[in-house]
């Protein structure tokens, strides 16, 4: 038990706090912070990357909680996929009563933003997303491609796809839900910007003025700009200057330039047989409509040496005449097929050369290799010698080890688990490709070459986009099994059986909430009574009868241990309680500090977590085991509100842990400070990392926000975990425009948020057994 802890009793004036936006949330009375000093020694645990704005490279938001529609509510989607925890794919039947005929295709996808929005988290969808294609495929589906824009401007890598058939609507996309304000108006301009990429490149490479010739050639006069709204980091966002550059006839360079420092965000080289494309898939030339494709053969390195390469750079395939480690390259077939390839991948999805999208990229050439030179599954073999590679092959499809360890140049990985992780080659875009070709050996070998091809292209054309990652590409792959062979074929079966087997599963592999067991035993009903007039305060009721456990008025509700065998709770003198359930055995003070306004225990009844009676941003987490305190600071990973300067946690009031013991969800009170109006108080709610289990230590004190942001004049509170599970939360909701009152519940697992009931005040949820 904690040893008993006294401190001096100080004479303060407490301060009132009332908040929710214009709206009393929740009113507590408390001390300015540092009047009070606890009587006990405490680790500050403050997560690694807090910056002095209050936000974590640590920590995550969820995505935004959108104004309730409390009569109506939202249609239910049938699934939803996720990746680091945001949606990337969701689906729902079409609803015929829902459907106008008459309704465009861009329409629907309006509608269906609209309705899906509490799982993506997008705020006024309708306004963000435009449409830059729709097709049709052979098997009657329409096909959308869109891009999301902020203010106008486009968001680099957030194209997406929408997909309508009689049965289903289906989005496929990551959303980009920007919590930071940007200014749309560029302090550094396009010539500046491309000053500074020249200045850079000339560090990397040779740079020279392109003759006229040359610039007809690859269709070129000058560095192409465009403003984009560019992802830096985690959640934050900036304006930029999107830069495409050739320095020299065979490089291609994209740079991204801050729009208001000037600094390089990111850059890289971009740089990358025709009767197949049109008799197999029915496409006329590279670029579908009939295009020259243009090849250059006998190329040499700058210093006039013998080029052992071919690649494509965007407009034209150029070939080697090889060397010591290479034959002449335009001399295999999959080799030349591998280079249209990447003609076709930029006139399709267009696939980002870097990462994993870059990955996929060469997948996709590799696959096309193949395809024409169809009697072995390996690349270059033609042209290939023993001197680079030991098998002859410069890649192997069937075995990406290609005879060789890791770090030797020809082989790959087969297996996420093996996947590089560098900046070098583009971020791993030769080296990574392993992954993808063995998926395709794995699936062409299942259910043949024909079928494989068609279902692949399929996915390029019409559910790729240039920064889709390697989850995407399991995604658009088994869907385009269904288009084309129908639901539950054997096809879609062994789709998923190829990309399991290379460790791309449906859901990135996290960690995932566990469900328990329902507790044995007989159920019990803890009860407080804040009646004056009983003097009972604490009684525990078996169905029948109620049976009185304390008399001690209580600030908050007790909170109990899994076994149902002890509580604990901070009486109204703002001391620590313990209780043991059973009503024979005395109650207890665990700290005579008047120092505490609430109590949580841990389920293991291992910890104890507290509030204190101060404004002081603070939860404290007490370990038996060990005999220490550890002082948690709260902060907000982020903040969204424009004309405001960054907001912050007041304090914390209820407090509960997770069946594990590791986490503990909480409500806050914060304030966002403005310029040009009052201040405003809101409260929220977050889960905060407090235990290691492995480590038997202090957590790190990392954040989640249940929601990265509330709709104006909301404020939401009084969470609990469900009892067997850590995925399942309800919570108060208030809206102080409407007077909206409701219990909502959340299912961490899926993102679902769903209203439980309507109630007329607050409600302080609590799960049975």
């Amino acid at each position: 038990m904690m040893k008993k802890l006294f401190v001096p009793v100080l004479l303060l004036i407490p301060v009132m706090i009332a908040s929710g936006q214009n709206t009393t949330f929740k009113s507590r009375t408390k001390y300015p912070s540092g009047t009070r000093k606890p009587g006990f020694e405490f680790v500050t645990v403050n997560p690694d990357g807090i910056s002095k704005s209050g936000t974590s490279g640590k920590s995550a938001t969820a995505p935004s909680l959108e104004r309730l529609l409390l009569k109506g509510g939202l249609q239910q989607v049938d699934k939803v996929i996720r990746s680091n925890g945001k949606p990337v794919y969701i689906e729902r039947k079409t609803n015929p009563s829902k459907s106008d005929p008459d309704s465009s295709p861009a329409e629907k996808l309006s509608r269906f933003l609209e309705e899906t929005r509490m799982i993506s988290g997008t705020i006024n969808p309708k306004e963000q997303f435009a449409v830059s294609q729709i097709n049709e495929d052979r098997n009657g589906i329409t096909h959308l491609k869109t891009i999301q824009r902020y203010r106008g401007i486009d968001i680099y890598g957030s194209e997406a796809t929408f997909h309508l058939s009689a049965q289903k609507e289906r989005f496929m996309g990551l959303f980009h839900n920007i919590e930071n304000e940007i200014n749309t108006v560029p302090i550094i301009s396009s010539s500046s910007a491309i000053t500074t990429v020249n200045s850079d490149l000339r560090l990397k490479t040779v740079v020279r003025e392109l003759t006229a010739n040359e610039k007809k050639l690859l269709k070129y006069q000058s560095p192409e700009t465009r403003l984009v709204i560019y992802n830096t980091e985690g959640n934050a966002y900036s304006l930029a200057w999107e830069i495409t550059f050739r320095p020299n006839v065979v490089e291609v360079w994209k740079y991204f330039i801050d729009a208001e420092t000037g600094s390089i965000i990111h850059s890289f080289n971009a740089t990358r047989a025709y009767e197949y494309f049109l008799q197999t898939h029915g496409l006329n030339s590279i670029n579908g409509n009939g295009g020259n494709i243009i090849s250059f053969i006998n190329v040499a390195e700058d210093d006039g040496s013998s080029m052992e390469n071919a690649f494509w750079n965007g407009q034209a395939v150029f070939y080697g005449n090889g060397g010591g480690y290479f034959k002449p390259l335009a001399g295999a077939l999959d080799v030349t097929a591998h280079e249209l390839g990447h003609g076709v991948v930029s006139n399709t999805a267009n696939l980002e050369y870097y990462g994993q999208p870059g990955a996929i990229n060469e997948t996709y050439a590799d696959i096309f290799g193949s395809m024409v030179d169809r009697d072995d599954w390996l690349i270059g073999e033609d042209i290939t010698r023993t001197t680079f590679s030991p098998s002859g092959a410069l890649r192997n499809m069937a075995d990406p080890h290609n005879m060789g360890r890791e770090g030797d140049h020809y082989w790959q990985p087969k297996h996420v688990s093996e996947m590089y992780l560098g900046k070098e080659d583009n971020a791993g875009v030769h080296i990574n490709n392993g992954i993808g070709i063995h998926a395709y050996y794995l699936y062409a070998t299942a259910v043949s070459k024909d079928k494989a091809e068609q279902v692949f292209f399929h996915a390029l054309v019409h559910y790729l986009t240039k920064t889709s990652r390697f989850i995407d590409f399991r995604i658009a792959v088994i869907q385009s099994t269904s288009d084309l062979f129908g639901e539950g074929s054997s096809e879609t079966t062994e789709a998923a059986k190829a990309f399991d087997a290379v460790g791309i599963y449906e859901e990135e592999v996290v960690q995932k909430n566990q469900d328990y067991e329902v507790n044995p035993g007989t159920e019990f009903l803890l009860f407080c009574n804040t009646d004056p007039n009983y003097s009972t305060t604490l009684a525990l009721y078996n169905g029948s009868q109620a049976s009185s456990l304390s008399e001690t008025a209580m600030k908050n509700n007790p909170s109990v241990t899994d076994n149902g065998a002890e509580a604990v709770f901070v009486s109204a003198d703002s001391k620590i309680r313990y209780i043991s359930l059973n009503p024979i055995e005395p109650e207890q003070i665990i700290s005579d500090q008047e120092y505490w306004d609430n109590v949580a225990i841990s389920k293991d009844g291992n910890r104890l977590a507290a509030i204190s009676t101060q404004v002081d941003t603070s939860i404290y987490v007490y370990d038996f085991t060990s005999r220490k305190w550890a002082k948690f600071r709260l902060y907000n990973p982020t903040t969204s509100h424009f004309n405001t300067d960054a907001g912050g946690v007041l304090y914390a009031d209820a407090i509960e842990f997770d069946i594990t013991g590791e986490y503990l969800i909480y409500d806050a009170c914060n304030i966002l400070s403005s310029n040009v109006t009052e201040d405003i108080y809101y409260w929220d709610i977050g889960i905060i990392n407090v235990w290691d289990k492995t480590g038997r230590k202090f957590g790190d004190g990392s954040i989640f926000k249940l929601y990265g942001s509330l709709p104006e004049n909301v404020s939401i509170g009084n969470p609990t975990f469900s009892q067997n599970s850590s995925a399942i939360i309800a919570f108060d909701y208030i809206d102080g425009n409407s007077g909206e009152y409701a219990i909502l519940g959340t299912n961490l697992n899926t993102g679902e948020t769903d209203v439980i009931t309507e109630n007329s005040t607050l409600g302080l949820p609590s799960f049975s057994k």
